[in-house]
């Protein structure tokens, strides 16, 4: 009550009912005959305004309070699924430098290859080369391919 007529004092900028005296404190009633008759309607309104506003205050924060707390579930909920979002983006960056590293590994296997394929056919062509080269050879030694089976004459019977 001595809160509410505290309020209403400094509200209205008028003389406020508690004088301090020495080291004691005397506080005026409503109904004193110091007190001003013509003053406690609008008193008895003020203060019934002021419990209005109180009330109205004191909903107002259990809401905000109800309001804090589903903000704060949410702030929850939200910092749970970003660290899950960043867990699964550590998992993909990492699955991705371990692609990037095959990919390489691939990519410097198929270029030896090539190189080797290039060799081999090189190597045979070479060989072929040589083949054509060693008939040639045969064929001109031995004159002309007429001289039958081993250098024999008539050639052996073919027996299975």
């Amino acid at each position: 009550m001595l809160l509410i007529i505290l309020i209403w004092c400094h509200l209205m900028r008028t003389y406020c009912p508690i004088l301090v005296v020495g080291k004691r404190q005397r506080k005026e009633s409503l109904h004193s005959p110091w007190g001003n008759a013509s003053q406690q309607p609008q008193t008895h309104y003020e203060i019934i305004k002021l419990q209005g506003i109180i009330s109205q205050q004191n909903s107002e924060i259990d809401r905000n309070k109800t309001e804090k707390e589903k903000i704060r579930r949410e702030a929850q909920k939200l910092s749970d699924t970003f660290e899950k979002v960043s867990n699964e983006n550590r998992i993909l960056k990492r699955a991705v430098a371990i692609q990037q590293e095959r990919n390489t590994q691939a990519v410097v296997e198929s270029e030896g290859l090539k190189k080797l394929n290039s060799q081999a056919a090189e190597h045979i062509q070479r060989c072929e080369r040589e083949i054509l080269m060693l008939r040639a050879h045969v064929g001109v030694q031995g004159g002309g391919g007429s001289a039958g089976f081993l250098g024999f004459e008539p050639r052996p019977p073919d027996v299975f």
